[in-house]
């Protein structure tokens, strides 16, 4: 008995019909895999925004942090009875920082001195950093 070889059962076509079909990606699955990869694009957009922001926030403190300890430094190299000393307010701008010191009198011999550095942030509102020390009159 001879087979024939060109014989196609039904379970022949079905694979071969789903494999025909199998070739690439429909519309609609690339479509919404743009969707998702979207979303999370933009939610990595929003993260590096804020990121961004707050690292831009933290320069400004940093900076007029390092500018009240300059002037709290230059301060305590003056001498006792020098004019930057003496009681009362004391202001120096250094744009867009404002230096600010108020002396006031402990006793004879020691005068307390608040150091404070005045700016504005990203979104618009004053902030400040402010220093304390003694100087004392040897």
């Amino acid at each position: 008995m001879k087979l024939n070889r060109n014989y196609k059962t039904d379970a022949d076509s079905n694979i071969r019909t789903i494999m025909e079909k199998d070739d690439g990606f429909t519309i609609l699955e690339v479509m919404m895999t743009s969707v998702i990869f979207a979303i999370g694009i933009l939610g990595v957009c929003a993260l590096q925004t804020a990121a961004i922001k707050t690292i831009s926030s933290a320069n400004c403190i940093t900076v007029g942090t390092t500018h009240a300890q300059d002037k709290l430094e230059e301060l305590l190299e003056l001498p006792f009875s020098d004019s930057d000393l003496s009681i009362g307010d004391h202001t120096e701008s250094n744009p867009p920082y404002t230096i600010t010191w108020i002396v006031a009198a402990n006793s004879s011999s020691s005068k307390s001195v608040a150091v404070t550095s005045s700016w504005k942030n990203i979104n618009g509102t004053s902030t400040n950093s402010r220093l304390n020390f003694i100087k004392y009159n040897w």
